[in-house]
């Protein structure tokens, strides 16, 4: 039973790298812990000393090569799918329409809570659900014209509790570059 709760987290992060895609830039992390993601939008935010993937979008954090938890933060424009078997991402991108697509899309998990909080200076959709074997959360928000959609996915316990201070951290800490269009 350990190995395959021990490979459900590789697993989650390969799928995700493969819908979203990798992009041809690695991602640059300063000596404070920011990483700066160069695709639109551009942004930057705190990595709270986690690992880090060399993709950018999605960009995943983990504590442990992704063994027990990992925050993947993916920039998703209008019309292409909320990852993980979403629906496509609305033209319209605001909390009514993050709330409804993660209806949509989580409509069959057990547990489910969905509500929306200011992190930051963010209006943030959370999802909240789980199962026997792992704690998951889904944050979505409007930025710079895409929807920008972090997933939690953590074993219960101290790093589920962890994992989502990284994600509501990194929220937080989240600021918009300069466009480069």
């Amino acid at each position: 039973m350990s190995q395959q709760i021990k490979f459900q987290l590789p697993s989650v992060a390969a799928l995700i790298v493969l819908i979203a895609g990798c992009s041809s830039t690695a991602p640059t992390v300063d000596d404070r812990g920011y990483v700066a993601l160069s695709g639109q939008p551009s942004i930057t935010f705190q990595t709270s000393g986690w690992s880090y993937t060399n993709t950018e979008n999605p960009f995943i954090l983990t504590p442990d090569y992704l063994t027990n938890a990992m925050v993947g933060f993916s920039r998703l424009e209008p019309g292409q799918p909320i990852l993980r078997g979403g629906p496509p991402v609305p033209d319209q991108i605001n909390d009514n329409t993050i709330k409804q697509a993660f209806e949509h899309k989580l409509e069959n998990q057990n547990n489910l809570g969905i509500e929306t909080k200011n992190i930051g200076s963010y209006s943030v959709v959370i999802a909240s659900y789980e199962d026997e074997e792992k704690y998951r959360q889904e944050y979505g928000f409007e930025l710079g014209g895409v929807l920008l959609h972090v997933i939690v996915v953590a074993n219960h316990g101290q790093y589920a509790r962890d994992a989502e201070q990284v994600a509501r951290t990194a929220i937080e800490s989240m600021v918009q570059n300069a466009s480069r269009r």
